[in-house]
């Protein structure tokens, strides 16, 4: 994709965005087009290290420490934040180096966070190896760690010098991995793009072949160029820009999430949230029944769920008051409510007022 530019205010971040199979073995030519003649070190994911820690070392021998966290959602804790900075500073890390993130959604928003407080901000490498991190995570510059109230609660915004989203990488991930990052791709299908969501209907849902070929690559592509297009404008969210909008799904899942204790995958949450946002939309009269019919339809045919026990059997529906509980501690309450994105017409969404009772009611049968 080549360079994105992000302003806020005075400030101008840039991300040098490359996409491609096989690309990952020009990570250390990459990374001296960006950041020329610097020393690093790599954060990687627990799983990716047991698939590609080989490989990896081969390709970045130059690093001054290997530093591994846990997958997943498990790597989103104070703990693991506090833990890796110190590690950060026990290898001798100084303000003119940089930090290599390689894993998940959830280890690049850690090493990212650590990147960004480790002796007041130093540059990082994001290298996603989810689909959810590729489309998603990886460009933006949110980074942020759950706190037990709540997700995401705890972060800032410091944009990657340098995104590498090589789909080779998603070979050895599970079926259920892959098709978590497909919840973000339909965000994008449902919220913003028409012409997505035609190829998500035609498209093979073999997600491993479809992402080993060219369909693949022009999705992860098609979602990052709606993401750059969306924050460049408004890099942090403001009160009247649109990078709000990226949260679609997102109320719903940052709920289910938090009451699931860390249980449910992000982008499986997201597919739920989908669902109630068409359903709120409908009500409304945003979205028509066969609007709705269309987008649950390719929803499904993608296996992704219709409530959180189609994934986790033993889950226990939460009260309206819990929901009402974790609702108010949402990034997106004001002082005057809750503000919600919702579709307006499939491929367009909007910011709403929300009937906290009516979304608590909807999101308490999930």
């Amino acid at each position: 994709m080549g360079l994105v530019e992000f302003v806020s205010g005075p400030e101008t971040a840039r991300t040098d965005v490359v996409v491609g199979p096989g690309i990952r073995t020009e990570l250390t030519d990459r990374i001296q087009r960006v950041l020329p003649d610097r020393r690093f070190a790599v954060v990687v994911d627990a799983n990716v290290g047991h698939h590609w820690g080989d490989e990896l070392r081969r390709l970045l021998p130059q690093a001054k420490d290997w530093i591994t966290l846990p997958p997943g959602e498990q790597a989103k804790s104070s703990e693991q934040l506090v833990e890796l900075c110190r590690k950060l500073v026990r290898c001798g890390l100084t303000r003119s180096d940089f930090v290599v993130t390689i894993g998940g959604g959830a280890v690049c928003d850690v090493g990212a966070l650590a990147a960004s407080l480790h002796l007041r901000g130093v540059p990082v490498v994001l290298v996603p190896t989810t689909l959810l991190a590729m489309v998603d995570a990886g460009l933006g510059g949110k980074c942020a760690i759950n706190l037990p109230e709540g997700k995401n609660l705890l972060g800032h915004f410091h944009v990657a010098s340098l995104l590498l989203c090589d789909p080779e990488l998603l070979t050895t991930l599970p079926d259920r991995e892959l098709a978590a990052g497909m919840g973000e791709v339909l965000k994008y299908a449902i919220g913003f793009s028409t012409d997505l969501l035609a190829t998500l209907e035609a498209c093979s849902t073999d997600l491993h072949g479809l992402f080993a070929h060219d369909d693949g690559l022009a999705i992860i592509r098609a979602c990052l160029e709606i993401k750059s297009r969306i924050v460049t404008r408004d890099l942090t969210e403001a009160s009247d820009g649109d990078r709000i909008l990226l949260n679609l799904g997102h109320t719903t899942a940052h709920v289910l999430e938090t009451v699931a204790g860390g249980q449910l995958a992000h982008g499986l949450a997201v597919a739920i949230g989908l669902r109630v946002a068409c359903r709120l939309a409908a009500r409304r009269g945003w979205l028509s029944d066969a609007e709705v019919a269309r987008a649950r339809a390719c929803t499904d045919r993608f296996g992704l769920p219709f409530v959180v026990t189609d994934v986790l059997p033993d889950f226990e529906r939460p009260t309206e008051e819990r929901i009402r509980a974790v609702l108010a501690r949402d990034k997106k309450s004001t002082a005057t409510g809750l503000r919600i994105v919702l579709p307006q017409g499939l491929g367009h969404c909007t910011v709403t007022d929300a009937d906290v009772d009516e979304l608590a009611a909807e999101i308490s049968d999930r």
